[in-house]
């Protein structure tokens, strides 16, 4: 089961789209027993479309979720090099005051994290295991 969105740039769309995120989740999950994974894979979902929006100039955001019984992954692609993102290794260890708190989140949150560059696209990748 998927859901996959393209998103204008833009804060307000990002707040409505997390709402959906969440609510499909729910629904293809269960809301009672995995509601700490629902919330966890929406701030992984936030930040990574958030840090797109941030700190690219691009028009709109494509996202895909998909869900199976025991994972959830996500999808975040832009058009736009990677050049300036950090390497997947270092999320985890960005110093203090450094850019990248939501990084740091998302390299907590995850299992796997693949960060795809070519010269036009950006993509991130993330996988949430789901107990």
């Amino acid at each position: 089961s998927s859901l996959a969105r393209r998103l204008p740039a833009d804060h307000a769309e990002l707040s409505d789209v997390r709402v959906e995120v969440s609510s499909w989740l729910e629904n293809t999950l269960g809301r009672d027993d995995r509601s700490a994974a629902i919330a966890d894979i929406a701030v992984v979902f936030t930040e990574l479309v958030a840090n797109a929006i941030d700190h690219t100039e691009c028009g709109h955001v494509d996202v895909v979720v998909r869900a199976e019984a025991s994972r959830v992954s996500i999808e975040v692609a832009n058009d736009g090099s990677a050049a300036l993102v950090p390497p997947v290794s270092r999320w985890g260890v960005l110093a203090e005051g450094d850019r990248g708190r939501g990084l740091r989140l998302v390299r907590a949150l995850c299992d796997e994290i693949e960060l795809v560059d070519d010269p036009e696209r950006t993509i991130v990748r993330c996988c949430y295991r789901v107990s």
